[in-house]
């Protein structure tokens, strides 16, 4: 018998909450997401998970676009790679991960005070579901499950995953070392990952779409991610806390 979780998303910040930052957005007049027509552009997203830091040599020589998931934008910057910060994360410790940064694609329900931050950059917006606005984002409960939805709209058909193992190595991220109360022990191909919730979820959502759509969305993470997409009946749970 394979044990698996079932996880279901909860939000952080109340409706209300976010329709306000939605209402703070709009009113700056920022350029909405538009569907682009595809072009010839590969896209690397890249996640905080310690796999990118081994492939930074070929991310500084990146042929394409690189949007770089919260904090780990300004990792990249600080290691000579020019990248775009993604996020669709509604709270205020988003804002500090802001400073620097020349560009960012922003969820519309971002806390005002992360587009106070980014007054100087190249900044654009989209919807997710959990807003009522026209044509929305959908996807996961991270943002590098909502990324994928975003990279087609915007006409990318070449779509790679970096840093985004879904496990933690010696810290849960390459800049900075967190340490939930809740997580998870997978084994997958042999192999024990240590994860939380968080993780979990995600990697079992990329691994689905990278899976049914392998000629667009490609894993360059590995770890659980990786041994999820080559193990997909035989993974599983094996510790909770």
């Amino acid at each position: 018998m394979v044990y698996r979780l079932q996880v279901v998303g909860i939000g952080v910040c109340g409706q209300e909450a976010m329709q306000s930052n939605v209402d703070h957005v709009l009113a700056l007049g920022l350029p909405i997401v538009e569907k682009t027509q595809p072009h010839g552009r590969p896209l690397a997203i890249v996640g905080g998970g310690h796999s990118a830091k081994e492939a930074i040599e070929e991310l500084r020589n990146w042929p394409g676009d690189i949007w770089a998931i919260n904090g780990m934008c300004q990792w990249l910057l600080s290691q000579g790679v020019d990248a775009t910060l993604l996020s669709v994360d509604p709270e205020d410790c988003l804002a500090p991960l802001c400073v620097g940064v020349n560009k960012a694609l922003l969820a519309m329900h971002c806390c005002p005070e992360a587009f106070e931050n980014l007054k100087d950059a190249d900044v654009s917006v989209f919807s997710t579901r959990h807003v009522e606005y026209t044509d929305p984002i959908g996807g996961g409960t991270t943002t590098a499950t909502r990324a994928p939805l975003l990279a087609l709209r915007l006409g990318y058909t070449d779509v790679s995953y970096f840093g985004c193992e879904g496990n933690f190595g010696e810290t849960s991220h390459v800049f900075k070392a967190e340490e939930p109360a809740s997580q998870v022990i997978v084994k997958a191909g042999g192999k024990d990952y240590r994860a939380n919730m968080q993780f979990l979820n995600q990697s079992e959502n990329l691994a689905e779409v990278i899976r049914n759509f392998p000629t667009i969305f490609k894993d360059r993470s590995g770890g659980l991610l990786g041994a999820m997409l080559a193990n997909p009946d035989t993974w599983e749970v094996v510790a909770l806390s």
